[in-house]
């Protein structure tokens, strides 16, 4: 079992797909990419991280391990300052878009993590800070084939967060044919697609798309939803 584990650990973190070359180490564990699904307890996955830190085939800093990592202090400390810019956004972006919650025609308004982390990428020539939007999807019930219910100035608001989101709607009827390729890179994105408002349309987008739990086995059901059921 130890040794499945190990290379699913460094299967993972070289996966080119997933660009994840450091982790937090209980992160890791839910996306691990697995041949076979297996059943693996804290136990058995720390003791293979604790071989390979040994094995000086991965490194480790606080709770964090990492794949080719030339200084992994300094790695994992503008991870941290990284992750506290995105938890800013995410705060930010809860508050902006929270006139749209209660709204009857939305089950849910989710972010796309992946799309916050790529905000943060550098120029290679210049040095500056590539200017990304954030992306929301807002899920829409059948019913509200489009979205004429905001009781606010619709268009103003709309001006103000164009310039720092990219806002797609989506009718629940599609949440089945959202990604045409069904990849690894793709069932990345959608489990790292986290909801800021839920009412039911986040938990179905997760069960329409079970393939991705194809590709990640281990990923634990429990941080879904349950009260949707396909």
């Amino acid at each position: 079992m130890q040794s499945i584990i190990e290379n699913a650990i460094l299967k993972t973190l070289s996966c080119k797909e997933l660009n994840i070359n450091l982790i937090r180490t209980d992160e890791l564990k839910d996306i691990l990419l697995l041949d076979n699904p297996v059943r693996i307890t804290d136990d058995d996955y720390y003791a293979a991280v604790k071989s390979l830190i040994f094995q000086n085939k991965i490194q480790n800093y606080e709770e964090y391990i990492g794949l080719n990592c030339k200084d992994i202090k300094e790695s994992v400390q503008t991870k941290i300052e990284k992750t506290k810019k995105i938890r800013a956004m995410i705060f930010n972006a809860k508050r902006d878009f929270g006139i749209y919650n209660g709204n009857g025609a939305i089950t849910a308004i989710c972010v796309d993590i992946c799309s916050i982390d790529n905000c943060f990428q550098v120029d290679e020539q210049n040095g500056e800070v590539i200017n990304k939007k954030m992306n929301i999807m807002i899920i829409q019930k059948e019913e509200f084939p489009r979205l004429f219910t905001i009781k606010v100035n619709a268009l103003a608001f709309l001006k103000r967060i164009d310039k720092k989101y990219s806002v797609k709607y989506v009718n629940e009827i599609d949440l089945a044919n959202l990604i045409d390729n069904k990849n690894i890179k793709q069932a990345y994105k959608l489990i790292n697609v986290k909801p800021l408002y839920t009412n039911g349309g986040y938990e179905k987008l997760m069960h329409k798309n079970l393939w991705v739990f194809d590709i990640f086995k281990n990923y634990p059901m429990k941080k879904i939803s349950l009260g949707y059921r396909v």
